[in-house]
């Protein structure tokens, strides 16, 4: 677990640099987290939704 000081600013640990390929110069920065995979599966779930219309005339008839 990372405990952050400075204010609550993420530290260099966490923000590496991003250097495209054949570029010398750094792009920038970005800030990496981990993440605990979900201990189920998030398919169904995107799959609903996916499925669900996009007719917003179909949408307020079903409110």
């Amino acid at each position: 677990m990372a405990m952050r000081t400075s204010g609550g600013r993420p530290d260099d640990a966490v923000m590496p640099w991003v250097i495209l390929d054949g570029e010398t110069e750094p792009l920038g920065r970005i800030i990496t987290i981990l993440n605990k995979a979900p201990g189920h599966s998030v398919t169904p779930e995107l799959e609903h939704i996916a499925a669900r219309t996009r007719d917003p005339a179909e949408r307020r008839s079903q409110a």
